[in-house]
């Protein structure tokens, strides 16, 4: 089109023929667009295989660790389930409702999670863990209070998956 274009507009103008170098002026628009679109899409598909894969143990532990802190200090805030729901879509690509959060926090433990993150803190990879605690701060901040039970669950958690008190 971007061709076909150039090619009408050095026709269309030398002999007045505005028909010609109005569809000529469409092809060029458009060519252009089309270019455009179709390089942001393949930008787009270009960057999804370098995002690192994480397996469902490493999923679910993600979920369940803020889950913990949101419930640390007994109050589970809405703008806290609202960080999960959002981390988790933005991080692996997969909604989950505030419904599905509640439900997380109401049928696990603290000590259960403790638990899980101990037993299978070799098979959290290094990324996952640094992306575990930061999440886990981000949840702590989402309200706008920074309770030291949600910064000791935080520490808690850092341990449990084997990493140093920093």
């Amino acid at each position: 089109l971007l061709g076909l274009g150039i090619i009408g507009l050095t026709q269309g103008y030398g002999d007045d023929k505005a028909l010609v170098s109005a569809l000529s002026w469409a092809a060029l628009l458009i060519g252009a667009g089309l270019l455009v679109f179709g390089i942001s899409s393949y930008r787009k598909e270009q960057r999804r295989p370098n995002q690192p894969q994480y397996s469902e143990l490493e999923k679910r532990l993600l979920i369940q660790s803020m889950a913990s802190v949101a419930n640390a200090d007994g109050m589970v805030r809405d703008t806290e389930v609202i960080t999960i729901c959002n981390i988790h879509e933005q991080l692996l690509h997969v909604p989950v409702t505030p419904k599905e959060v509640h439900d997380i926090i109401d049928d696990t433990t603290s000590m259960e999670i403790m638990e899980n993150l101990k037993a299978h803190a070799g098979d959290i990879g290094d990324h996952m863990k640094r992306i575990m605690i930061q999440s886990c701060q981000l949840i702590m901040i989402s309200d706008s209070e920074i309770v030291n039970k949600e910064e000791n669950r935080i520490h808690e958690i850092g341990s449990a998956i084997g990493l140093k008190k920093e």
